[in-house]
């Protein structure tokens, strides 16, 4: 006798097993893939960067932030994430959030200890908080790394004389000037 089709390709137990953990194998390894990439079916961390300044630039803050902490959930030691933690520490200087744009200047600074800018940025911060001691430590570690950064000699000049410590903040003053 003949067999149907349906009977011809009909699965024993043992293939049915071994289909099964097949699928299994391939659920599993995409899950692998999906969690590792800190990603699921979504942007890719610099995707969620650029959109992060276009609502930036536009006023949107309240989006901005989220897209950069989007970004900042890939959780890597990578540029792309300081990128970020910069980026929304300058959202949080345009809301008047000092303290929030500090924690990320902070998580900025542990992955790139060696950018100026980073300690530039958090003593601005630290100075409109009026916590000037903190500030100049910053200001002092971001001319360590970069003799040249104006910036930071304006603004030690700035706290200096907000300080009355006037022959202080000529000296940095002096060092814009002579530069």
């Amino acid at each position: 006798m003949r067999k149907s089709r349906m009977q011809k390709y009909k699965t024993t137990p043992t293939t049915e097993s071994k289909l099964n953990s097949i699928k299994i194998w391939q659920i599993s390894f995409l899950m692998i893939l999906a969690i590792t990439s800190g990603n699921v079916f979504g942007q890719s961390q610099d995707e969620y960067i650029k959109s992060g300044d276009v609502f930036y630039e536009n006023g949107d803050y309240d989006k901005a932030i989220t897209a950069f902490s989007k970004a900042v959930k890939f959780k890597s030691d990578s540029a792309s994430t300081h990128d970020a933690y910069m980026k929304r520490a300058k959202v949080y200087f345009a809301k008047v959030e000092y303290q929030k744009a500090i924690a990320d200047l902070t998580a900025a600074i542990k992955i790139c200890p060696i950018d100026s800018c980073s300690y530039c940025n958090r003593g601005i911060a630290l100075a409109h908080l009026n916590e000037y001691d903190k500030a100049i430590k910053d200001y002092l570690m971001a001319i360590e790394i970069d003799p040249t950064y104006t910036r930071a000699y304006l603004d030690l000049g700035w706290i200096h004389t907000r300080r009355t410590e006037y022959d202080l903040a000529i000296q940095y003053f002096d060092k814009v000037i002579g530069s």
